[in-house]
Order: C-alpha cells, then structure tokens, then sequence
C-alpha cells in the first residue's frame, strides 16, 4: 500500500498544533482530552483507528492504513454556526476532493460523502460541555485486496492516484475552508453555509426513505433544508417533515 501517512507540511503550515499518531483509540477522543481553554485549532490524525465511531452509534471499520481518521478541536461556535457544523464540514471535505480529481465527489445527508454511489467518507461532529466543538472525519483511502472492508465502501484510490502530497492536500482544503466558514460572523452563517451545501448535496430532490429512530419508517421527496439545517421531506400526501437525527436513505429513481 502507498505510504501516504507521513508529514502533512501543508496542514501544519495552517495548523501548527497538529498530531499525527501511529495509531488511536478514537481520534475525536484524544482531542478532546487535549482541551486546555485555548481557543486555538488542535488536529489529530492517523492511519490506524482502533474504535472509530459513526452517527447513530455505529463503527467505522477498517485495517492499518486503510483509511485516514481526522479530528479537529474548535472553540466554542454561535448557535447559528453549531446548526450547520457537520453539514459544512462534509461540504469543505467534497470541495476538496473535488480539487484533487475526485469530481464526482457528493453529500448524502447530513454526514456522508459519496462517489458513484458508494461512501467515501462520514463525518461526526460533537460538542463538549466546554462548549467546544470537535469535527470527526473518516475517509477511506485504499482498501487492502478486493473487498470492500464495509459493503457499499469506495476508497480514495479507485479515483485518483493516492500519495502523500495528495492526502495532505485534501486535509489542509478541508480544514482551511472550515475554519474560514466557522468565523464568519453569526448572522451570515446560514447563508454561507448553504452555498457551500447547496450544491453538492446530492440528496436534495431525491426520493428518499426515513427510518426514525422508533422504528418508524416513511418515504418522501427531499425538498430542501430548514434555517437549522435538518432535511425537509415532503410525503407523499403533501406533508412537510422536518428530519433531525434519522437515517436517510436514498432510493434508486
């Protein structure tokens, strides 16, 4: 496999307090033990997450190298700005795909990153009670012989030739553009925040199935977002629904 986990000079030039470890438990974890009141951008990263975890409990399973596993550390945001956090920063991921070759690079709401339909990358964000926030990201980068270690997994290599300098570059455009998005002033954090959604949120006019955390399951057509953020699903009988925290799947049109 490429040895693509080394130095990122490019992220660090940006980010000064960055870590790259051989190996971690969970990456949004050791960062947020390094809370110390600074208001300053701590990043942790490695190639080689032992207990990663996804939205709505699940894991993120992978072998060394596999995939890369980021987490940065941001001081406390607006609540305009906490709404959109996880949305925003799947869309500063996509942009930088897309700038490294990777075109046809999309959201799936609210957390995913796909590419022809298959995951490339999750995204969990989390608060602290300091009030700070940290942005969790996962991406696949080459997977180890023929299969997929999660079925419907992409890895970064079946579209663009995976090296070092390219990973870093995807990490650095990734991290700039969320931190330039996370100080804009509260008031346009919304409309900032939707032109960088809006269009590569390949879930927007899809029909889709919501399976709500009871149980329930029900379909519709993804109309757009609410000033939060959360999906907005007409039914089939013309009812609005606003999504928070559901699984949302896509349905094949």
């Amino acid at each position: 496999m490429t040895d693509w986990c080394q130095d990122f000079p490019r992220t660090k030039a940006s980010f000064p307090l960055l870590d790259v470890l051989s190996t971690a438990d969970s990456t949004n974890r050791v960062v947020s033990e390094r809370d110390t009141g600074s208001d300053e951008h701590r990043v942790v990263l490695t190639s080689h997450q032992t207990a990663g975890r996804g939205r709505l409990g699940r894991q993120w399973l992978s072998q060394p190298g596999e995939s890369l596993a980021l987490s940065v550390f941001f001081p406390p945001l607006s609540s305009s700005h906490l709404s959109w956090f996880p949305l925003v920063t799947g869309a500063c991921l996509v942009g930088a795909l897309r700038a490294s070759g990777v075109t046809q690079a999309q959201m799936k709401w609210p957390n995913d990153v796909l590419v022809e339909g298959g995951k490339l990358a999750g995204i969990l964000c989390e608060s602290l009670p300091s009030g700070r926030v940290v942005a969790g990201i996962g991406l696949n980068i080459e997977f180890q012989g023929d299969d997929e270690p999660v079925p419907g997994s992409v890895a970064l290599s079946g579209f663009v030739g995976v090296t070092h300098a390219v990973v870093d570059s995807i990490v650095s455009d990734t991290l700039v553009g969320l931190r330039r998005w996370s100080e804009t002033d509260p008031q346009d954090a919304e409309m900032k925040a939707r032109a960088l959604v809006d269009p590569v949120l390949a879930t927007l006019g899809q029909q889709v199935s919501i399976h709500e955390m009871d149980g329930e399951v029900w379909s519709g057509t993804a109309e757009g977002l609410s000033p939060e953020g959360h999906l907005v699903v007409t039914t089939s009988s013309g009812v609005a629904r606003v999504v928070v925290a559901s699984d949302v799947r896509h349905l094949r049109q």
